[in-house]
């Protein structure tokens, strides 16, 4: 679960950020009544009892929806805004993608790996923020990329999400 912890840490940091611009910005807290609840199990339902999800605005191309939508397979669980497409998490392989009506693009072997990425990448963004153009050194940049493809297997499959997620 402490990935899951890590990722909520850098995604509330990434929002604070924008309580500067922003005054409507809440933060996710931890249910207090859900303390303990294994996250991976039953996710994201689970998940979804753990945490106090905001209603928050598409400020990181990342958003949480505010409750779980199941298809069976799939269970839609956040927002990508910046292309109008859900994270879903597949049931049957565990792993997760964002998709449409029309594409899918694979983003993790598993869970795990997805919130490790993507803590990597709200921090990055959270950097990006820092500087005067909004944009860091493509070494940088890519450096996370790198990270999150290994974290993958290095498999190509892969790569279309994190050279958009990153910015590459």
């Amino acid at each position: 679960m402490g990935f899951i912890d890590s990722f909520i840490n850098a995604y509330n940091d990434y929002l604070s950020s924008k309580k500067s611009i922003f005054d409507d910005v809440q933060l996710i807290e931890k249910a207090k009544k859900f303390e303990g609840l294994d996250t991976l199990l039953n996710f994201p339902f689970n998940f979804f009892k753990a945490f106090n999800f905001p209603y928050t605005y598409n400020y990181s191309g990342f958003c949480f929806i505010e409750t779980p939508i199941t298809d069976g397979q799939f269970i839609d669980f956040a927002f990508h805004g910046d292309y109008n497409m859900y994270y879903v998490f597949d049931s049957s392989s565990q792993k997760v993608f964002l998709r449409d009506d029309e594409e899918i693009w694979p983003c993790s072997e598993n869970v795990s790996i997805f919130f490790n990425c993507m803590t990597h990448i709200m921090q990055l963004k959270r950097k990006a923020l820092g500087e005067v153009d909004l944009e860091l050194p493509k070494e940088v940049v890519r450096e996370v990329y790198l990270f999150c493809m290994k974290q993958n297997g290095n498999y190509l499959a892969y790569e279309r999400f994190f050279e958009h997620i990153t910015g590459l």
